[in-house]
């Protein structure tokens, strides 16, 4: 074919066959005006595919185009073959026996998708990068958005707007949302894991009254619990520098009232009132409680004086020489290890 089979006819032919030895026989499209005779052109068309050459190729305002007018190279340039179509290192091909679609950007260049002249995504062997949102769908928890080819129940998801969840097997663990961070269930920290506050008063709330907090575990049990109105049962033992109450003054309105506790060096207890006769009855949980032997009993006449004195301590009684009289009786605690008074650090 020549251009005499064109009207407004260029001088030179458009169409003829040649030969190359990597892709045999093959016919050449050419851009008009190029007299050359060796296998350069726009398009060739050869036994084992369709290849853009390097020349311009225009569609509408669309060009691809090279440098150099060399001969087709389907690795450097284009091509269309059973396996698909490659165009200057992006392939659009068919994996896994035809039955899905694949496009492949070569390891040696980027791969760009854009919108109207701006890149919004680019894939290359470091990984995928965009440069504008990502939209999903919302997703669920047994059908997170983000997730893993190996475990498609786990990822993050939202469900509703001013939401952002998590889940695991396909159940919420936590969510984020304009209260704050929500936990459903277990929090953990590693050995030497902290919760820590670097600006103002870090707040702990029960939320609603009825609930409070509860420190345990699993071998132990139970070593304290706060109730919401700031009740606090401890199990163990509670040290600190100074223990005291601080109160609102129950006869001075617009004053407080703070007393210290009495510090002494053991765990002891008492009891204290007012006898008529000689014998004194000492609690009945004394017998498990104290150490007998640590008992000791102060003893206040009263209305006139008298030769108070402690006959004897025996069979949970104190049995007492007097009248009448006000008394204040101490013990050791024998339930308990005594503790180490003075001790080196």
């Amino acid at each position: 074919m020549n251009d005499s089979s064109f009207s407004n006819a260029p001088t030179h032919d458009v169409l003829y066959t040649a030969y190359q030895t990597n892709l045999g026989d093959y016919i050449t499209l050419k851009a008009p005006g190029n007299s050359s005779t060796s296998a350069h052109g726009i398009i060739g068309i050869a036994d084992n595919g369709i290849f853009f050459g390097a020349s311009n190729i225009e569609t509408g305002t669309t060009q691809m185009s090279n440098s150099a007018d060399t001969p087709f190279d389907g690795a450097n340039y284009g091509h269309i073959d059973s396996a698909g179509m490659d165009i200057k290192g992006l392939t659009l091909a068919t994996g896994d026996g035809g039955t899905n679609g694949v496009i492949n950007v070569k390891a040696s260049v980027n791969g760009y998708f854009q919108q109207n002249g701006n890149t919004r995504l680019t894939i290359n062997s470091s990984g995928i990068t965009s440069s504008s949102k990502i939209l999903t769908a919302d997703g669920s928890q047994s059908s997170p958005t983000h997730t893993f080819t190996g475990d498609t129940d786990t990822g993050m998801y939202s469900s509703s707007a001013n939401i952002l969840e998590f889940s695991t097997g396909g159940t919420r663990r936590v969510y984020f949302n304009d209260a704050g961070i929500h936990s459903e269930y277990n929090l953990y920290t590693a050995t030497n894991g902290m919760f820590r506050n670097y600006g103002g008063v870090w707040t702990a709330t029960t939320g609603l009254t009825v609930n409070g907090f509860s420190f345990a575990n699993s071998v132990d049990g139970t070593a304290m619990t706060i109730s919401s109105t700031g009740d606090v049962v401890c199990t163990g033992s509670l040290s600190a520098t100074t223990k005291s109450f601080d109160i609102e003054h129950p006869t001075k309105e617009g004053m407080r009232l703070h007393h210290g506790s009495l510090e002494g060096p053991e765990h002891g207890v008492y009891i204290r009132g007012r006898n008529k006769g000689t014998v004194i009855e000492l609690p009945e949980y004394w017998l498990g409680l104290v150490d007998e032997s640590t008992i000791t009993v102060q003893l206040t006449a009263i209305g006139e004086p008298q030769n108070l004195c402690v006959a004897d301590i025996k069979d949970n009684k104190v049995y007492v020489k007097g009248v009448e009289y006000f008394y204040f009786i101490q013990a050791e605690r024998k339930d308990i290890e005594k503790f180490e008074v003075e001790y080196e650090i």
